[in-house]
């Protein structure tokens, strides 16, 4: 109940602590409300980052190993060439050198080796085959973590000589340099032992 102006409240009324005009006397406060949410939290920015790096570099993995196999095979549709070694003298190139300047220099590298037989030796990493099937092998130096390795896509009567390999053996193989797409790519290999 509301005092008309000018006359004073009634005795104990309102209790101590409200104004003599409060407008919600008699009700009880409304309830206490959640602050307002202002965004995603650090974490979750954080993990949705992670994941997003994640699926980037997944994506970008499989789409190099795509275009190079889908490079791999254009290449050899279209020209052809019978295996080196057998037709072709190879120049002997050290595996270390033949990183080294293509990790340096890829124009350089390009204009000394690309399109020339080579024949070197390397350490055994891995041997895959690529998306289309096509077996290959990676030598390196022996070091941990080498990028760029060797990526040598065999000629089509070098399979059975690749299945008998293993991880961390010494071998030797000739090929064709064809430039660099995240390894030295060189096609048409040979392994010799």
């Amino acid at each position: 109940m509301q005092q008309p102006p000018g006359y004073p409240p009634p005795q104990g009324y309102p209790p101590p602590g409200y104004p003599p005009q409060h407008p919600g006397w008699g009700q009880p406060p409304p309830p206490p409300q959640p602050p307002p949410r202002k965004g995603m939290s650090a974490a979750g920015i954080v993990l949705l980052t992670l994941v997003g790096v994640a699926v980037l570099g997944i994506g970008s993995c499989v789409l190099c190993v795509g275009v190079g196999a889908v490079a791999t095979q254009n290449s050899s549709n279209a020209t052809s060439k019978p295996a080196p070694g057998k037709y072709d003298p190879a120049t002997p190139v050290e595996i270390k050198v033949l990183l080294s300047e293509y990790k340096g220099n890829e124009l350089r590298a390009d204009g000394t080796f690309k399109g020339k037989v080579i024949r070197t030796s390397g350490v055994v990493r891995d041997v895959k085959k690529d998306i289309t099937g096509d077996p290959y092998v990676v030598l390196g130096t022996g070091g941990m973590l080498e990028i760029p390795s060797v990526q040598c896509f065999l000629a089509d009567d070098q399979a059975s000589a690749a299945s008998s390999l293993s991880a961390g053996e010494r071998v030797t193989i000739e090929g064709r340099v064809d430039g660099l797409m995240m390894n030295v790519l060189v096609k048409d290999c040979v392994i010799d032992r």
